[in-house]
């Protein structure tokens, strides 16, 4: 485990000691449901709990000491007094990282972000000790909160970086100091505080205005962004394609579940497995690996790594349950993740029909309504046996759908009442909505009823 001396924490978080922790810290969290013995407990004020008030509990946990803003110290346990914890927080990470040498990459997205960390992360894993983002802890708290779990021993730190605002990815960037990185999607995301989908792609390039000389940005040829992208790119830059020339190509495969790269910069050709459907699953894959071989990480050892692949939550869950197969897909949509997903279902059912329950996709601006509608619009094209939209956004979905057999629910525990009444078994039904709807309660609902 990580080793932190209280000097070395004083001067990253620029923080005074109340009196010195006896021995050196083995980790950092905000959390004490979750806080390990040894461990600085990080105090922050949050919209419902102030976690100075949770002191106690975290002394109660193990640690041995507490970082904590100005004049809120307790009086028995050390404390590090600093004027903004969250933003000494960032200070403890940014500092941490400059003692690192492990090779670090940051991987951001308007889609496939966490997906595409998560192969990563598997295929490092086989080649060497490795950190990675544990789910999607992406932003001020979850980026830095990761760093400081890597161990200095580490060979590969593989992180996700997420943005709701305008400046924050290269902030971010700033405390990673990424030496690799890769853009695996840009669409319609955070488009009520970004305004533009040009906004957006500004936005998530910027990550590789941070890359340094040396450092390696994977391009995407297939991107329309693609020449704004590029004009961002100060270091070294690794073009990839599944359509046209690139260094790194992805090429037909036999089997669905296999993708097979042509290496132009190495001519190399191999073939790795896919661990989830979809073409945009593909196209996550092949970013990676072209990670992976400037990581060193040969192609063994990415098959290993893929082979033992295993997902965040909530991304691509497959539940069967009372004779249907239910995809638990509900972390977050938007449109573009959407499309994806709903093509990726339809791509991996063959012959097996197909349904979908849907809700809200959040931070869409004042035009939500319309591509609510548009969503709708596309359902209709896909083929799905049909649809059951769930809240206020769902009805949305359900004005652009005139051929799709659809229902409407007003809340989740209703929409599990139409699954069991409306789709027969041996189907396929993609749960999918933003993070606020709580649609993946549906997989629990389901297994509930199942087990009366």
């Amino acid at each position: 485990m990580p080793r932190f001396s209280p000097e070395d924490l004083a001067t990253w978080a620029r923080g005074t000691w109340s009196s010195l922790p006896e021995e050196p810290l083995h980790s950092v969290g905000h959390d004490t449901r979750t806080l390990e013995p040894g461990a600085l407990y990080v105090a922050m004020a949050g919209a419902r709990v102030d976690g100075h008030d949770l002191i106690p509990e975290a002394m109660a946990k193990g640690a041995l000491g507490v970082l904590c803003a100005k004049g809120r110290a307790h009086p028995d346990i050390p404390c590090l007094e600093v004027e903004d914890p969250a933003m000494a927080l960032r200070g403890l990470a940014t500092g941490y990282r400059k003692t690192l040498n492990g090779i670090m990459v940051g991987i951001t997205g308007s889609a496939g972000k966490t997906t595409a960390k998560d192969f990563l992360a598997a295929m490092c894993r086989a080649a060497g000790p490795t950190c990675a983002t544990p789910g999607n802890w992406n932003n001020f708290i979850g980026l830095p909160l990761s760093i400081l779990r890597m161990e200095s021993d580490d060979a590969f730190g593989v992180f996700e970086l997420g943005m709701n605002h305008a400046g924050e990815i290269a902030a971010l960037a700033e405390i990673l100091l990424p030496d690799l990185a890769c853009i695996t999607s840009i669409g319609e995301a955070h488009l009520e505080q970004l305004g533009s989908l040009r906004a957006i792609a500004e936005e998530k390039s910027s990550l590789f205005t941070m890359l340094p000389a040396n450092g390696v940005a994977v391009l995407d040829l297939d991107s329309e962004w693609r020449d704004l992208v590029e004009s961002r790119i100060g270091s070294r830059k690794i073009s990839c394609s599944m359509f046209e020339e690139a260094d790194v190509m992805g090429r037909p495969a036999d089997h669905p579940g296999v993708l097979r790269v042509e290496d132009r910069t190495r001519g190399e050709l191999f073939e790795l497995p896919l661990p989830l459907p979809g073409s945009h699953m593909r196209k996550n894959l092949l970013q990676t690996v072209i990670l992976a071989r400037e990581m060193g990480i040969t192609a063994e050892q990415m098959t290993a790594g893929l082979e033992a692949y295993a997902g965040s939550p909530m991304r691509w869950e497959v539940h069967s349950i009372g004779g249907r197969v239910f995809i638990n897909d509900a972390y977050n949509a938007n449109p573009l993740s959407m499309r994806c997903a709903l093509n990726a279902l339809m791509e991996d059912a063959g012959e097996t029909p197909c349904w979908a329950v849907l809700g809200a996709m959040a931070e869409l601006g004042p035009e939500e309504r319309m591509f609510h509608r548009a969503l709708g619009k596309e359902l209709d094209t896909l083929g799905l046996q049909g649809v059951i939209v769930v809240g206020e956004a769902g009805r949305w979905i359900a004005e652009g759908m005139k051929e799709v057999h659809g229902f409407h629910a007003h809340a989740v525990e209703q929409a599990a009442e139409l699954v069991i009444d409306e789709i027969p078994r041996q189907t396929q039904v993609l749960i999918k909505a933003s993070r606020s709807v709580g649609l993946e309660r549906l997989v629990a609902l389901m297994q509930e009823k199942h087990t009366l």
